[in-house]
């Protein structure tokens, strides 16, 4: 239920889910019976999201005095918003419970008690807040601040594969939780270039998906405001959004045109659709990475989107990496024409973390006073990149390097550091990672990284050829380590080096008879209602060996 959902557990915070957010909903009950009433009593699903998210609640003893004062910051600690300030152990907050127990029944009161004095410490836990980033953090919630206000304004965040552009962009989601905002976002896949709209399909779906969780009246409201913007020509934008019909219903069929003409038809149509969810009362933020794979299709109909100026409040956000990218990509080419008709363009342009950043990483994880020596061999192995540092110490950790002893905490082998692979091969290191899971699970990542980085439960079902139980069951420890993520309904590689470590776990001889199977295995469940289509087939065969001829796009313009 919502009114107990941990602010990482609404999808709107750039966190991952861990067992931490049953110790936020077991605050809001220890709240619930101090005070007599839930921390926060909002109707409104986007209201009461960003209060999980950001409200600070009432401490209970302001509502009942003879609430002690102990038991509010055991409370308040349940309900810490980051779940690193949180218990780490329910064993923790039990002997902090015990504890006030023992002092009540021995003399009526409790008296001054800090929480948490009792707590795990042995628990390897990287810390998730961003590191080194608050100006770029700053710039990016200006910027959608600046939209906010009528001003049109994208931002493009750049830097190299691991740097943090994706984190980055999602430090949106709690100001624009504020505003009851929806936040979407598609990826393209270097494996699947073909494909036309692909990162854009993946995002509007995720967008429509949300939307048919709402109330029946809200879904109404939407229903009716969608068929507003389209009139007759709603089957346009359902060729490309199967799931689309679902709130629709069926569309009657457009008249066939010519394939410039449907090109120009369907840009127009998806602006409309678009500026149905980009208004003053619900902004639209739209997150596009990995542009240095963006293919012409695509490319044309995001410059029209950001060149219309029927867009209340829609805030685009692009990342690209810089070093894959040169001054003559189509992309960036047609930026000059988009900024001369007004729009302006935020560049934010990721650096590696210093060494200031490595040690404040490494106390807020370990709780170590002095960190000085780890962070300088992390700085040495990784040159800085966000993702390679996490990597590398949750590496130091399973192979034993990075080790806790109860008297005198964490402590680290240097000499065996040193010795160890510098971790600017990450896919290695990734792939090291992988063989150390269970097999099941090795092999549902494997299929997994065929299909591409964002991946739905039942299209993994049916390669697998599995009971979705089992399926899911195999996908456990890749999520409790955060290799792949649950968003809104679907699974994601945590990174695009996750994914290519899978993938390199099938031997290369074994790849064209992998993909082929998997592409009969698609074809005999094809599904066009439920946003399955011949693009995966395809692409599965291409990659068989190209065995359809050359790599071509795999349809025509829309309509």
């Amino acid at each position: 239920m919502l009114p107990y959902t941990s602010p990482e557990q609404t999808g709107r915070m750039n966190r991952s889910v861990d067992y931490r957010t049953d110790l936020y909903s077991l605050g809001i009950v220890f709240y619930e019976m101090l005070a007599g009433r839930r921390p926060f009593e909002a109707t409104d699903p986007l209201e009461l999201m960003h209060a999980h998210m950001a409200v600070r609640p009432v401490p209970p003893a302001e509502i009942d005095p003879d609430v002690p004062e102990a038991l509010c910051a055991i409370t308040a600690k349940l309900l810490s918003k980051n779940a690193e300030d949180r218990y780490h152990s329910a064993k923790g907050l039990g002997a902090d419970l015990e504890e006030c127990r023992r002092r009540w029944d021995s003399s009526g009161e409790i008296g001054p008690f800090s929480p948490g004095q009792y707590d795990r410490r042995d628990l390897f836990e990287i810390h998730q807040k961003l590191y080194g980033r608050e100006e770029d953090i700053r710039r990016l919630i200006e910027s959608f601040e600046a939209v906010l206000q009528g001003k049109r304004a994208i931002v493009l965040v750049s830097g190299y594969s691991g740097i943090g552009k994706s984190s980055l962009v999602q430090e949106i989601l709690k100001p624009l939780a504020r505003e009851k905002g929806y936040y979407i976002s598609g990826k393209y896949d270097q494996h699947n270039r073909d494909t036309p709209y692909s990162a854009i399909v993946q995002a509007f779906d995720s967008l429509v998906r949300q939307l048919l969780s709402e109330s029946e009246e809200r879904i109404t409201k939407w229903r009716g405001a969608v068929l507003d913007a389209l009139g007759s020509n709603g089957q346009v934008i359902c060729d490309v959004l199967p799931c689309l019909k679902h709130m629709l219903g069926e569309q009657p069929p457009v008249p066939t045109l010519g394939p410039v003409e449907a090109q120009n038809r369907f840009n127009l149509y998806f602006q409309k659709f678009v500026a149905v969810f980009a208004r003053h009362a619900h902004p639209l933020a739209l997150f596009i990475d990995d542009l240095q794979w963006v293919d012409s299709a695509s490319l044309g109909l995001i410059t029209a989107i950001l060149a219309s100026e029927g867009m209340e409040s829609l805030f685009f956000c692009g990342a690209y990496r810089d070093n894959e990218v040169t001054p003559t990509h189509p992309f960036l080419v047609a930026l000059p024409a988009l900024q001369e008709g007004g729009l302006e363009v935020v560049h934010i342009v990721l650096e590696p973390l210093r060494r200031v950043h490595l040690l404040e990483l490494i106390h807020d994880s370990l709780q170590v006073a002095d960190g000085g020596t780890l962070a300088d061999a992390v700085l040495q192995k990784t040159g800085g990149n966000p993702f390679f540092v996490k990597q590398s110490m949750r590496h130091l950790h399973e192979t034993k390097v990075l080790v806790f002893d109860p008297q005198a905490g964490w402590g680290w082998d240097l000499p065996r550091i040193a010795r160890l692979e510098s971790t600017d091969n990450v896919l290695s290191l990734m792939a090291e990672t992988l063989r150390r899971l269970p097999p099941a699970t090795q092999e549902v990542l494997r299929l997994a990284s065929t299909i591409g980085n964002t991946f739905d439960l039942d299209v993994l079902n049916t390669v697998s050829e599995r009971p979705p139980e089992e399926t899911y069951g195999s996908l456990d420890r890749a999520l409790a380590d955060g290799l792949i993520v649950r968003d809104e309904g679907r699974y994601r590689f945590a990174h695009d080096k996750v994914q290519e470590a899978a993938y390199s776990l099938i031997p290369a001889g074994e790849r064209p008879a992998f993909h082929y199977r998997i592409a009969r295995l698609l074809l005999g469940k094809l599904d066009l209602d439920a946003g399955r289509n011949l693009f995966d087939v395809v692409n599965h065969l291409n990659s068989a060996g190209d065995l359809l001829g050359p790599r071509k796009s795999a349809c025509n313009p829309p309509g």
